[in-house]
């Protein structure tokens, strides 16, 4: 063990374990693990993601962000119908 280099015996085990890393390392496959869904909790987060959703679209539409909202649906339904300029 003090020796620079291992004894004949450490050096073939040596090599024989990488030797089978080397073999072994191609021969995993990846395979795939179907997801699994709880649907019974499935409707709690759904109802959840609505109403924050309807929260923030309510507030976009009518709150101060309203004549925003106005302009970006104008200009929406301009570029739509093809029209280049503002009818007022």
């Amino acid at each position: 063990m003090n020796d620079v280099e291992p004894d004949t015996e450490t050096k073939a085990e040596i090599i024989q374990l990488v030797h089978n890393i080397v073999m072994r390392h191609g021969q995993a496959k990846p395979s795939f693990v179907r997801p699994h869904y709880d649907f019974e909790l499935l409707s709690g987060h759904l109802a959840g993601a609505t109403a924050a959703l309807r929260r923030s679209w309510q507030e976009q539409i009518s709150g101060p962000e309203a004549a925003k909202w106005q302009t970006q649906k104008a200009f929406t339904k301009r570029m739509d119908r093809r029209m280049r300029s503002f009818v007022i």
